[in-house]
């Protein structure tokens, strides 16, 4: 009897949710259980934004009756194929705002503390059903995962003064950021449902991802939809593009950029261009960034080609709004891989010693010869090396540090993290400890994503995840199966490596930063 009682009560607690189903505000959605999560998987939180709700806000979506499955991932926003193969996971349409949520909440009172991830690609690449976002890990260790959509490169981020004419702010553009913006303000309202605490809310996202942090951190739409953030192997961008203002024929308006968008496209209108489909769109939007390159650094052109400091969502390079203390001073924790450009070296173009030198003496003007100097370059062979060390700090490292450097003056609870472990998958591959290579550890989606690391990878997987998990319950990574991570101190400039005994160092990339540093 006692055996039977048992068997009960572990089924019971199997499943989180009477008969996996949740009422939100908008009605019920039925997700499935396994292993003591719930999954809710394609959950819509706004309306299809097709034919003439392209390129508007999102909308929150009409109410439905009957309880809506929610057992497969929605589809992933239009993209063009990747050059970085990725597995996006899931169909393609522009039917694509939707997002999922992993949770262990044995009932809606358990209040757990929530996570929600933005995924990176560059702001035109990506999806929240990539196998390695599993969420599934995260909620066995009491968080609540949320992860969601948001639209992509041309369908996210087109603005045209067609479209600021028809629009309630007289702007446009910025709508994947506004769909962000939009889905948190969906968990806001309906995670404790779920047994989620809509006052425990971290947010964090890597590379694109990461910029999208710094950009609600800063803007004056997603005040008080969380209340932590992280941002990987991201930064804070120091110049963007204005909607409507050309400061030169170098760095034209997104505006300027999307009139030629319709030139591209071969239309006269954007009502034409609403009737066009979605690979016409992804098409005339490459050839357009062709003829308006962003003429930065590396990654860094993705936020320039998609992000407008349009006054209302943006209202400032978010660099300036870090810099001048007007970022959301709240608990935050950031860092970078080792090896952050060897991802983008290769595709520079650059084989030969006298492009290496041209490159850099055209990006970095008066520094060049300095840069040159540290960035040695005796054989062909050796531009791979140098060019992944000059993208990976110029950026990354500089990103991650000046973040650092602007949260630890207001808030003490900053940490600052390098991303060092290599797995012994990648140990031969020359990519080193590359972008995005800590993303398995930190959601310990190893075996979940089938890249058959080790039980030894996987005891380190757990440990990565413990700092995340003990951050967003807390505020403060340490705890209970980790090493201790000390709070950021501006002047040592400490950081905690996420490598084989997680050893603390100091002064990261302090000569290489000095570099990079504006010219006096």
């Amino acid at each position: 009897m006692k055996t039977l009682f048992y068997s009960i009560l572990l089924v019971l607690n199997t499943f989180a949710f009477e008969n996996d189903t949740v009422q939100t505000n908008l009605g019920k959605v039925k997700g499935f259980s396994k292993n003591g999560v719930t999954a809710f998987l394609g959950i819509p939180y706004a309306k299809p934004p097709v034919e003439n709700l392209r390129w508007k806000p999102p909308i929150p979506p009409e109410k439905w009756e009957k309880s809506l499955a929610c057992d497969k991932f929605g589809y992933s926003c239009p993209q063009p194929e990747s050059s970085f193969t990725i597995n996006i996971g899931s169909k393609q349409d522009e039917d694509c705002l939707t997002l999922n949520i992993w949770s262990g909440a044995k009932s809606k009172d358990d209040k757990l503390p929530v996570m929600v991830f933005i995924h990176g690609g560059g702001f035109y690449l990506g999806s929240s059903a990539q196998p390695v976002f599993n969420g599934s890990t995260f909620a066995k260790n009491g968080v609540i995962l949320v992860s969601i959509n948001y639209r992509l490169g041309p369908l996210g981020f087109l603005a045209h003064p067609e479209l600021s004419n028809e629009s309630e702010t007289k702007t446009s553009g910025n709508y994947g950021l506004l769909d962000q913006i939009a889905a948190l303000k969906w968990v806001k309202e309906n995670i404790s449902a779920f047994g989620g605490d809509e006052n425990n809310l971290t947010l964090f996202g890597q590379s694109a991802g990461g910029v999208s942090v710094s950009l609600l951190m800063t803007s004056p739409l997603s005040k008080n939809l969380f209340n932590k953030a992280i941002i990987q192997s991201g930064w804070a961008p120091k110049r963007l593009r204005n909607l409507k203002n050309t400061e030169s024929s170098a760095f034209p308006s997104m505006e300027d950029i999307g009139n030629a968008f319709l030139k591209h496209l071969k239309v006269k209108s954007i009502s034409d261009a609403r009737k066009r489909g979605y690979g016409n769109i992804l098409n005339a939007w490459k050839e357009t960034l062709y003829d308006y390159p962003a003429k930065t650094t590396g990654a860094e052109s993705s936020s320039v080609n998609h992000i407008a400091i349009d006054g209302y969502a943006v209202i400032e390079p978010p660099y300036s709004a870090f810099s001048e203390g007007k970022a959301m001073n709240i608990p935050f924790m950031t860092g970078i891989t080792e090896n952050e450009g060897s991802l983008f070296s290769g595709f520079t173009g650059i084989r030969k010693i006298k492009d290496y030198e041209n490159y850099v003496r055209k990006t970095f003007g008066t520094k060049a010869e300095e840069i040159l100097n540290f960035y040695t370059a005796g054989t062909d062979k050796e531009i791979h090396k140098n060019l992944s060390e000059i993208l990976g700090d110029s950026l990354f490292a500089g990103g991650a540090v000046a973040l650092a450097k602007f949260s630890g003056k207001q808030q003490k609870n900053t940490r600052l993290y390098v991303f060092s472990y290599l797995s012994g998958r990648f140990e031969t591959d020359g990519l080193g400890s590359f972008h995005g290579s800590e993303l398995p550890y930190v959601f310990n989606s190893t075996t979940i994503a089938g890249t058959g690391l080790t039980d030894k990878e996987d005891l380190f997987a757990k440990k990565v995840m413990n700092y995340w998990i003990n951050f967003a319950k807390t505020g403060n990574p340490n705890g209970k199966g980790v090493s201790e991570w000390k709070p950021f101190d501006i002047s040592s400039v400490n950081y905690l490596s996420l490598k084989e005994g997680f050893p603390e160092g100091w002064g990261l990339k302090q000569k290489q930063l000095e570099l990079f540093e504006p010219a006096k």
